[in-house]
């Protein structure tokens, strides 16, 4: 979702609510006490309530960062997907998202894409490893690190730490409600992998066919 400059932190978060969203009502009708008492609770999850009546335009990164998740809890989702959420982050903003996913997954099913290792160390989930729109491996992440697969793939031989610059790493956080869900999502995501990689192959195969062509007298 969009974080609105010009409008505070809570006022992103009530356009963001689930349900009846009339023009007239966001205008003219102030929030009922069960939607404060929704946004009271997603802006403790997000750990944004002393930045609550603070301007989209002043915030940090990391705390744009909270208020989109923040936002799209507000719809109440069965199924968060969350790709590379801390890039760009301090290491004490990763570490706090790392926080608000694992509260979040309390009551939500959770699959991030992440390249950070750290962070995935911290969200302490299954891993699963996509390469080339297939399902490489799957297990814990030092299971994965160590899986012989993940690192030729990763580097070609050898330099196992470099592995995690190529590769996906999905986290699928599934303990919530709609734990069938993230397969779906995994499932989806290899075919987007599957039809990039198809689309890579038809793209320079045309440029090989354009270069091997004569230009026309």
């Amino acid at each position: 979702p969009t974080v609105f400059e010009n409008h505070t932190v809570r006022d992103n978060l009530l356009l963001a609510l689930a349900g009846l969203r009339k023009w007239h009502r966001l205008l003219l009708a102030q929030p009922t006490k069960a939607e404060n008492a929704r946004l009271a609770e997603i802006l403790a999850i997000i750990r944004m309530e002393e930045q609550q009546h603070m301007l989209g335009a002043r915030l940090s990164h990391g705390q744009k960062q909270w208020l989109e998740i923040g936002m799209l809890l507000a719809q109440d989702p069965k199924l968060l997907l969350v790709d590379e959420p801390v890039a760009g982050m301090t290491d004490v903003e990763t570490e706090t998202t790392a926080q608000v996913l694992r509260e979040i997954n309390r009551t939500h099913s959770v699959v991030v894409v992440e390249h950070d290792m750290s962070f995935v160390r911290a969200l302490g989930v299954k891993v699963t490893v996509l390469h080339e729109g297939s399902m490489l491996a799957e297990g814990t992440l030092d299971q994965v690190s160590a899986d012989q697969r993940v690192v030729v793939a990763g580097v070609g031989v050898g330099g196992q730490h470099l592995v995690h610059r190529r590769l996906q790493f999905i986290g699928p956080l599934d303990v919530g409600p709609g734990v069938n869900e993230p397969a779906r999502c995994l499932g989806h995501l290899r075919q987007q992998h599957f039809l990039r990689r198809h689309a890579r192959k038809r793209a320079l195969a045309r440029q090989h066919h354009r270069a091997r062509t004569p230009p026309r007298a």
